[in-house]
């Protein structure tokens, strides 16, 4: 009967090759992105996108600077979604649209990007868009949990030091009153 439970428990956890490998936690919480100028003034180059959400100009407060007559000071924003786990692309109002595998995108509407995407702002800049999946680090699930634990152990540590010391102040105190 014993081994009956045992194997019912392996059955739930996977196989034992399975239950032996260790779990890789995420390594980020997005995807890469990254943007190839392929085309136009500012060919070639090639932009890491850092932030959550980041705008695509002619500015210089834009985290996507694109230097281009046909570029809008503010021409679109590309973000991750982190409900759909995507990056995707929005048109700010731009003078002059933008564009995703040749469809026009209307001003205000998101559309998901894939790897192999190309975008064009205006009609001179093209981007070639590559999205890698984040790598997973190289902590394992349980090594998580330890830093977790070790974090509690240091933090119960010191409010039990916290509390002695406050314990020794009252005594001092009730101490120098009896005195």
């Amino acid at each position: 009967m014993a081994g009956g439970r045992g194997k019912a428990a392996q059955a739930k956890r996977g196989s034992t090759a399975e239950a032996s490998q260790p779990e890789l936690v995420s390594g980020g919480d997005r995807d890469l992105l990254v943007l190839e100028v392929v085309g136009g003034p500012c060919c070639p180059s090639t932009i890491a996108v850092t932030a959550n959400s980041s705008r695509v100009g002619r500015l210089k407060t834009c985290q996507i600077p694109l230097k281009e007559d046909s570029v809008s000071e503010k021409h679109a924003c590309v973000s991750w979604d982190a409900i759909d786990r995507s990056w995707r692309v929005v048109d700010l109002g731009s003078s002059n649209g933008t564009s995703l595998n040749g469809i026009h995108l209307p001003e205000g509407r998101e559309r998901p990007l894939s790897d192999g995407d190309e975008l064009r702002f205006g009609p001179a800049t093209i981007v070639r868009v590559h999205i890698r999946p984040s790598p997973p680090c190289k902590f394992t699930m349980r090594d998580v949990l330890r830093q977790q634990q070790q974090w509690r152990l240091c933090r119960l540590e010191e409010e039990a030091a916290t509390k002695e010391q406050q314990m020794r102040q009252d005594v001092a105190t009730l101490k120098a009153r009896l005195a």
